[in-house]
């Protein structure tokens, strides 16, 4: 039977202790292969997309790309969303009334996690990981592919950004294949 794995932005790691978040790594990375084939799946169910293949190649973040760009979705937040985000805030920031569905979420950090793959296939000296030090820091807790220079590369923040612009009309089909290559040019070579 298949686990349901919560993606961020749905569970807060600021609130879970250093041996929760070194157990949801744990089931993070465990779950990596169900999370691909899944998105195999879904991928293949789609008129068009039936032969698309989860080759871990750059060729396969293409369709992948253009795949995502038509199955982005977004609902209307609730008013008490809206409060909370704004009480968060530090300054005055304009605060899309729309986002992302769970569903859209949970596709979009699929589309993350099978990034990360390729990147990871394409560059083994790349390696998963996780920090719990400091603690402000914006990937606090979350797995994350470590080894590229200066910044690490977090799978499920990168998907659902990449739908929130998508749904935004600010990105593209080939986005996903975009930032294979800007990441590719970062990676750590043997």
């Amino acid at each position: 039977m298949q686990k349901e794995i919560s993606f961020w932005p749905l569970i807060d790691f600021q609130k879970m202790s250093k041996r929760e978040i070194g157990d949801y790594f744990a089931e993070f990375t465990n779950a990596v292969p169900e999370q691909l084939q899944r998105l195999h799946i879904d991928v293949n169910r789609t008129p068009g997309f039936d032969t698309w293949r989860a080759d871990e190649t750059a060729d396969s973040l293409l369709d992948l790309g253009k795949w995502l760009s038509t199955h982005t979705e977004t609902r209307m937040r609730t008013p008490e969303e809206l409060n909370a985000i704004k009480s968060r805030l530090t300054m005055d920031v304009p605060i899309s009334r729309r986002d992302l569905t769970d569903l859209t979420i949970a596709r979009a950090a699929r589309v993350g996690i099978y990034l990360a793959a390729t990147l990871h296939r394409n560059h083994p000296d790349t390696k998963w990981t996780y920090h719990v030090t400091p603690r402000n820091l914006a990937d606090y807790g979350q797995p994350i592919l470590s080894g590229f220079p200066n910044v690490d590369f977090n799978p499920v923040r990168i998907g659902v950004v990449l739908a929130r612009g998508v749904a935004d009309g600010k990105r593209g089909a080939d986005r996903l294949a975009e930032l294979y290559a800007f990441w590719s040019r970062q990676a750590p070579t043997s």
